[in-house]
């Protein structure tokens, strides 16, 4: 018996007891399905159930039964490599022709969960699509919503290299940064190009032979930006990879990481999903087997975070689900103080269930606990499309496709959990659309799991489907839900739908178009498979945390696929409305706060009163002085004299502490780079110097202006100390220019030889 079937032997053994201690009359076995593109035929021939006590437990949980929570105790590790990159450096280089050019290739399709049952269909059949007259390209939630203001520009397009794009985005304070399976490409928040580096150069300093799937994300409380995918899937190399830059400018340094995902080879990682609080950076995969494509388990990896933004050794603490979790979604925690992460993923469409699970714990001794609360919807749907090319579009029969229901975007927002996920309409029976189902979740200990809201955006003569949603949440609890919309009557477009806080719950304002389509799209380079998203980005602008951006795909022209920002920024934020009343007698926004402390926006009102008592206690003492004057006022006029005194110590204006410009001498030493020349080195050998930065006030910013670093090497733009292992012999020249916080400034001209 192979060490796969040994682990799976064991798994199944482990949650047989597990499942028959936690659930009673486990009668239902769901067929088990391997997760393979084979799966979503459904004459497909399947390979035998692996986990057929989770698909029974799964297939007969009720959503009257409580959830039973399991702890998972974790495994300490650290990365296996660690490169220090500049991200323009490396852009000069691609420009010059310095690293290999862009390959095309073909991103994996998201494997299923072995838990989901595909819709039955018989040969030949299509769904029935009513045809629509063609979509405007405005939509009425500009008018709707006083004082917002919509704005959009393209983001990153097709360089037909790479299908899906997997859209992803975000936004930093200065920057905005696009993640697809093509490129990685920093622009200005205006949409203005900056730089822009292929996928697989980014992370080439790793030795990886592909790479897909990124996530990107802006921690707004560090002030980093991560970057998230997976190398090599299928293969014993496969690995998970992160980068973090170093500071909140994206064309400067960043820490590179890889962790392999399996010692002995035979696993690797698909679908990596990207989740951050106060003390990880904490990234989800699904585990498959190489032979077979045999689902095993998920994956969830506690980095430090503490440890990546210092340019540490990567240590993350690995925890294991193999109680059938799948997809499991890491929330983007917006709270600068929460302890515990929570997680969200799709458990059972049948039953209209997601599962809860959290991590917590200190950091190197994290616990996963998984099915703390069953979140149930009143009405159930589908999990997977009927057919590859579900949804129409205008001007081809060649339909697109949309995946299926897992969850691949969740935000942990003022006590509530928020995600969105495709799902597929009916209920039963087989599909004939695919629609947007919106989640708020509360995490309170005493409704745990309880449904805040739940809201679809879907129309049910299945003219118009939805799919690939994104939800961003900003400090108001206001929510814009973005997505992909498709038709008969319209090349597939990008929209949005946004919500106040103060709106009826579970409902958002109009479908919007962001960007419309401009032509028909098919592009599966041979496959057959028409692949859209896989996902798309909404988040929230850390500059104000009220704006809302959306990157979203559309069809470009000539058979290209494009992505597209939109930002809605609000005119009419609550904390501006209350000092100024020039905002009280706008009549649209005022019922709008009104409801908004009921539901959830009761924290943020919650803050405003308590600077209001502050300042209270000084006007207190005022009436003290009252008081002393009230014995005195029989000589009323002598005390008027008394006061006119106490002015006069406006001499006090001597104050000679004007010298203390003195300390500003201290900068005398100047910046220097100390190293005068920097030793050899040899290909496949580790490599290390220090460029010896001193004087001047630190911080120091150090890149290199002219030139290029050896292959393989890179400089740490913050403390001058080149490292990595060189890949080419030869000799390069390049200029280093240096920078501190008083913008003096250093610079000299080295060369690093590389022999065999």
């Amino acid at each position: 018996m192979s060490n796969p079937i040994r682990r799976r032997s064991a798994t199944v053994a482990r949650l047989t007891v597990v499942l028959v201690a936690g659930w009673t009359a486990l009668v239902v076995a769901r067929p088990w399905v391997a997760a393979s593109p084979a799966a979503s035929e459904p004459d497909a021939q399947l390979p035998a159930p692996a986990y057929p006590a989770v698909a029974a437990a799964r297939a007969t949980l009720s959503r009257d039964e409580p959830a039973i929570p399991r702890r998972i105790a974790g495994r300490s590790d650290h990365a296996a490599a660690h490169v220090t990159i500049n991200f323009t450096a490396l852009a000069r280089d691609q420009q010059r022709g310095a690293l290999a050019s862009a390959r095309r290739h073909r991103g994996l399709r998201p494997q299923r969960s072995p838990f989901v049952e595909v819709p039955a269909r018989r040969h030949g059949e299509r769904a029935h699509r009513k045809r629509l007259a063609a979509p405007t390209a405005t939509g009425d939630l500009i008018g709707k919503r006083a004082g917002a203001a919509l704005t959009g520009f393209p983001g990153l397009g097709d360089d037909n290299t790479a299908i899906p794009p997997d859209t992803d985005g975000a936004v930093g304070p200065d920057h905005l940064v696009v993640a697809l399976n093509s490129q990685i490409e920093i622009q200005t928040r205006a949409g203005a190009l900056i730089s822009v580096v292929s996928l697989l150069n980014f992370w080439s300093s790793l030795s990886v032979g592909s790479v897909t799937d990124p996530r990107v994300i802006y921690d707004p409380y560090g002030q980093r930006w991560v970057i998230v995918t997976v190398s090599d899937p299928e293969t014993p190399a496969s690995a998970i990879l992160v980068g973090v830059s170093h500071n909140s400018d994206p064309t400067a340094g960043w820490d590179l990481y890889k962790v392999p995902v399996d010692s002995s080879g035979q696993l690797w990682a698909d679908f990596p999903i990207l989740g951050f609080n106060k003390t990880w950076i904490v990234v989800g995969a699904n585990i498959f087997t190489i032979q077979g494509t045999f689902f095993e388990y998920a994956n969830l990896y506690a980095f430090d975070k503490a440890n990546l933004y210092a340019g540490g050794s990567g240590l993350f603490t690995l925890l294991q689900d193999d109680t059938g979790g799948f997809s499991m979604n890491p929330a983007l925690t917006y709270d600068p103080n929460l302890a515990t992460l929570y997680l969200l993923e799709s458990w059972s469409s049948a039953n209209g269930l997601l599962r809860m699970s959290t991590i917590t714990g200190a950091v190197g001794s994290e616990v996963l606990t998984v099915g703390v609360a069953v979140p149930a919807a009143s009405q159930p749907w589908q999990a997977v499309e009927p057919a590859l090319n579900f949804a129409p579009q205008l001007g081809s029969t060649n339909d697109i496709d949309t995946d299926d229901d897992r969850l691949d975007w969740t935000v942990y927002r003022n006590g509530s959990l928020w995600t969105a996920q495709t799902i597929f309409l009916p209920a039963t029976g087989t599909p004939n659309r695919c629609a947007v189902q919106w989640w708020q979740i509360d995490t309170a200990s005493a409704d745990l799991g309880g449904i805040q809201q739940l809201g679809r955006i879907d129309d049910p003569s299945a003219a118009l489907f939805f799919a690939y949603p994104s939800i961003g949440v900003n400090k108001e609890n206001d929510a814009m839900v973005g997505y992909s919309r498709f038709s008969a009557a319209q090349y597939a477009g990008a929209d949005f739908s946004w919500r106040m806080a103060g709106d009826p719950p579970g409902t958002l304002r109009a479908d919007t178009v962001l960007k419309a389509g401009e032509g028909a799209y098919f592009k599966d380079f041979g496959t057959g498979d028409n692949r859209w998203g896989d996902f798309s980005s909404t988040v929230v602008d850390p500059i104000d945390d009220l704006s809302l951006w959306t990157l979203q795909e559309y069809a470009a022209s000539n058979n290209n696929w494009g992505t597209w920002w939109g930002e809605i920024s609000s005119g009419e934020p609550t904390p501006t409305a209350s000092p100024t009343p020039s905002a009280t007698p706008t009549p649209s926004p005022t019922p709008s706060p009104t409801p908004t402390p009921q539901p959830t926006a009761s924290p943020t009102p919650a803050p405003t009163p308590t600077p209001v008592p502050t300042p209270s206690p000084t006007p207190s003492p005022t009436p003290t002085p009252i008081p002393t004057p009230s014995p005195t006022p029989t000589p009323s006029p002598s005390p008027t004299p008394a006061p006119t005194p106490t002015p006069t110590p406006t001499p006090t204006p001597t104050p000679v502490p004007t010298p203390s410009p003195i300390p500003t001498a201290t900068p005398t030493p100047t910046l220097t780079i100390g190293t005068t020349a920097l030793s050899g080195g040899r290909v496949g050998v580790f490599y290390y110097t220090s460029l010896e930065l001193s004087g001047g006030t630190p911080p120091y910013l150090v890149y290199v202006s002219a030139g290029a670093l050896p292959r393989g090497l890179a400089l740490n733009t913050f403390n001058g100390e080149i490292t990595g292992t060189p890949g080419a012999v030869g000799v390069s020249r390049f200029t280093v220019y240096a920078t501190d916080r008083g913008n003096a400034s250093a610079s000299r001209s080295y060369q690093i030889q590389v022999t065999q």
